[in-house]
Formats: C-alpha cells, sequence, structure tokens
C-alpha cells in the first residue's frame, strides 16, 4: 500500500493567500517544497482522500491522474477539503480516458453532513442522472469497500455539524489511519480502537496547531 500526499495545508494554504508575516515571506522567496497546497491525498494510485480547491493543481504539478481514479473518500464537507463545483469538470463531453472514452462514474463517499453539502452543489442532480458522480452515504464506525479496500470510518473532533470522520483503511495486509482534520481523539473513537485493537502499519496525523495549543478541532506537534 504506498500513500502520497498532494496537499498537507489548512485552509489558507501556505504561505497564506492574504498574509505577509516573516515566515510565509520567506516561504514565497524560497518556493518549492515551503508551498504547501489544501489537505489530498491518494492510496495507490486509486483511492482519493479529499476533493479540494486544490485538486486541479495537483494533477498539473504533482502527477494526480484523475483519469485513473474513480472513488473519493471525503473527511469532511469544509471547503478546503470539498470543492464540489469541480465534480462538473468530469462530465460528458468534458473529460475522457486515453482511448477517447468516456469516464466510468465518480463514487463519492461522505456522511450524511458532507453529503448534504455536496447535494447543495447546483449541479448535483444532474451530474448523478447522467451517471457523472455517484453519493454514497456512510456512517461512522460502520464499514464499507471501495476500490477492494476496508474502510471503517471514525468520529473526528472537528466541526460537528459535518459529520466529519477520519479513516481506518486496509486493502487486507496493510493498514493506515488518516486522520486530518481532528484534535484529539474523542472517546468513542478511543473505545472503538480499544476494543478493536486495530494494528497500524502507517498513521498520519494532524499537526496543524504546531506548538500552539489548538484543542477544539486540530491537533499539533
Amino acid at each position: 500500500m504506498k500513500i502520497k500526499y498532494f496537499g498537507t495545508a489548512a485552509a489558507e494554504g501556505f504561505p497564506g493567500m492574504f498574509c505577509k508575516c516573516e515566515v510565509c515571506e520567506r516561504a514565497r522567496q524560497a518556493g518549492g517544497r515551503n508551498f504547501r497546497t489544501r489537505s489530498q491525498a491518494l492510496i495507490d494510485g486509486k483511492l482519493l482522500i479529499d476533493f479540494p480547491p486544490d485538486t486541479y493543481m495537483h494533477v498539473l504539478y504533482g502527477g494526480l491522474d484523475l483519469a485513473a481514479v474513480n472513488s473519493c473518500i471525503i473527511t469532511h464537507g469544509h471547503s478546503d477539503h470539498l470543492y464540489a463545483s469541480d465534480l462538473e469538470m468530469r462530465k460528458h463531453g468534458f473529460a475522457y480516458n486515453s482511448e477517447g472514452k468516456e469516464l466510468p462514474v465518480f463514487n463519492l463517499y461522505a456522511t450524511k453532513g458532507t453529503a448534504d453539502v455536496i447535494r447543495e452543489f447546483s449541479d448535483f442532480e444532474h451530474l448523478v442522472d447522467i451517471e457523472t458522480i455517484a453519493l454514497h452515504e456512510i456512517k461512522a464506525f460502520n464499514k464499507f469497500t471501495a476500490e477492494g479496500y476496508e474502510i471503517t470510518p471514525f468520529v473526528a473532533k472537528h466541526s460537528k455539524e459535518l459529520d466529519p470522520v477520519i479513516y481506518d483503511i486496509s486493502d487486507g495486509e496493510k493498514r493506515l489511519l488518516y486522520a486530518n482534520d481532528t484534535a484529539y481523539f474523542l472517546d468513542e473513537t478511543w473505545e472503538y480502537l480499544e476494543e478493536n485493537k486495530p494494528f497500524f502499519n502507517f498513521v498520519s496525523l494532524d499537526c496543524t496547531g504546531m506548538l500552539i495549543d489548538y484543542p477544539a478541532s486540530h491537533m499539533g506537534i
């Protein structure tokens, strides 16, 4: 199992869009790997995690091949993790594979609070009707499968109204925990982990707060 990070920044990106502080200015001058785009990752080239507004940048400069990706799991509905308008670019007449054929349906997996955000996208019903996208509503602690992976969402400590989750992802041999965005895990998540005792080969944790105490919705170093 391979994970590739395309973006690891918070909502403002780095350097910050409007920020002229010393740290952001140094990053602008240095360029390259000092630039951080909004959160997105890819498992084995086929299972996408989140669909931020920087997805197009990841296609252009990060090597993300969206024509080869048919499934995306969403952590929550904040705009730096979900930019639904760009889903329109996959519809018929806009996107083809290397053989000139239309792409298969793009599967989105999200909890109710986040699925409602997707449904509010003005072209949602049309894209469903023409089989461009399919929305699958998931629930915390209920396992589901996508692209051959067994996936269990855990409740995240973030914006509660969006039903935010983090993900336990297994291919049957290796297992990873993708835990962005969340503060220190809620009791119900710890209880699930204690009861089931999963072994994770790789853990990806939120450290947005860095050295700042940020208990409400993120963690730090």
